[in-house]
């Protein structure tokens, strides 16, 4: 899988980190906060969407009267403190990325999550010990499966599809990395378990944790 690979991207919360069970308990304290009880049906729907499209999807899936900017402030608020002091690397992935950093890959973090949010992390993680280039949410104009994250990751990089390999945990991030002309690894994640036998169908590869790859 990671033979004549010069580059290895990756998507953020349920791939690198342990972070997918904050958003799920967000998403539903925030709806309480307008009398709305979180239907099964949300997390599948809004999987891939940066800020701007699922805020723009719950305001009118729900109709609710404030801003989107409101309400993307308003979860940058409530996760922030948790990504900079709680979330931590999944098991095995800190480890997979200093052996393959030590090997020279340029490695580079696809996320359809927010800058600001992923500076937390960053900063208490230490991700500048790995990698090279960071692609959020806000630089993107298109949401996962659009390929438009990570073909600003080849373009930054300098790499060609063929020699790049996306690590994915949902649906929609695993089209995004096929939809750019990209191998993708699955990974497994407890929140997208649902879509085990989908992920599996569409990736190149799939673990069940990156220990598989030491």
């Amino acid at each position: 899988m990671l033979e004549n690979v010069e580059a290895l991207l990756f998507d953020l919360d349920g791939t690198l980190i342990d972070s997918v069970g904050l958003w799920h308990d967000i998403d539903k304290e925030y709806l309480l906060s307008y009398g709305i009880q979180i239907p099964p049906d949300l997390k599948p729907a809004i999987e891939g969407m940066c800020f701007e499209d699922t805020a723009r999807y719950i305001k009118d899936r729900f109709s609710l009267s404030v801003s989107c900017q409101q309400m993307i402030d308003d979860w940058n608020r409530m996760a922030y403190e948790k990504y900079r002091n709680e979330i931590k690397f999944k098991s095995g992935v800190e480890k997979f990325l200093a052996i393959e950093k030590a090997a020279g890959k340029k490695l580079g973090i696809c996320t359809s999550n927010s800058s600001n949010l992923l500076s937390a992390v960053s900063s208490s993680l230490g991700f500048d010990r790995f990698f090279d280039i960071y692609i959020t949410g806000c630089d993107a104009k298109k949401s996962k499966p659009d390929p438009e994250v990570y073909l600003q990751a080849l373009d930054k990089l300098g790499v060609r599809p063929e020699k790049c390999l996306v690590f994915e945990d949902t649906v929609a991030g695993i089209m995004a990395g096929k939809n750019a002309g990209i191998k993708v690894c699955g990974v497994f994640d407890t929140y997208s378990d649902y879509a085990t036998l989908r992920k599996k169908e569409l990736a190149d590869y799939y673990i069940e944790s990156f220990n598989e790859l030491i």
